[in-house]
C-alpha cells in the first residue's frame, strides 16, 4: 500500500465546536470586536482528516510497526503523541499571533528565518521520504 494509499484509507474528517468563547473576547469592547460573529460564537475546528481518527485505524498502527520495527523508533513516541494538539493546530480557521517577549526575557537571544527554517527542514525530511516510500 502506498503512503498515499495509506492515507486515503484512514481518510476521516471531524468538526469540532469548541465550548468556550475565543480568548480574543477578553479586549473584544475595547477592540471595536463585540458584535463581532467570530467573538460571540464559541470557534469551531474543520479536519480534512482528523489525527485522533487517523492514528486509531488499524491499516495506520500496522504501518508504524512497520517503521518502528525497521528503524528502531520508539514506541512511547506513539503513544505519547499530542493528537489533540495537532488537531487544534491544524483545524483552526484563525490566527495565531506569537510573541517572543517572554523568551527574549529568559535569555533567548537567537533568531531563525522562517522560510529558511522551513526550506532546511524539507531538505532533511524528503530524504527520508524516499526510504518510506521504498518501503510500502
Amino acid at each position: 500500500m502506498s503512503m498515499y494509499e495509506l492515507t486515503l484509507a484512514a481518510y476521516e474528517s471531524s468538526t469540532i465546536k469548541l465550548e468556550d468563547l475565543p480568548p480574543i473576547r477578553a479586549v473584544a469592547l475595547s477592540s471595536g470586536l463585540s458584535a463581532d460573529l467570530l467573538v460571540e460564537n464559541p470557534p469551531t475546528l474543520f479536519l480534512q482528516v482528523d489525527p485522533l481518527k487517523w492514528a486509531k485505524h488499524k491499516n495506520v498502527k500496522q504501518a508504524w510497526g512497520k517503521l518502528r520495527d525497521k528503524y528502531q523508533l520508539d514506541q512511547h513516541a506513539w503513544e505519547k503523541a499530542t493528537w489533540d494538539f495537532s488537531v487544534m493546530t491544524i483545524g483552526r480557521d484563525w490566527s495565531c499571533v506569537g510573541s517572543m517577549s517572554k523568551a527574549r526575557k529568559l535569555g533567548w537571544t537567537e533568531y531563525a528565518d522562517t522560510g529558511d527554517e522551513l526550506e532546511d527542514t524539507f531538505r532533511e525530511v524528503f530524504s527520508p521520504a524516499e526510504w518510506l516510500r521504498r518501503d510500502f
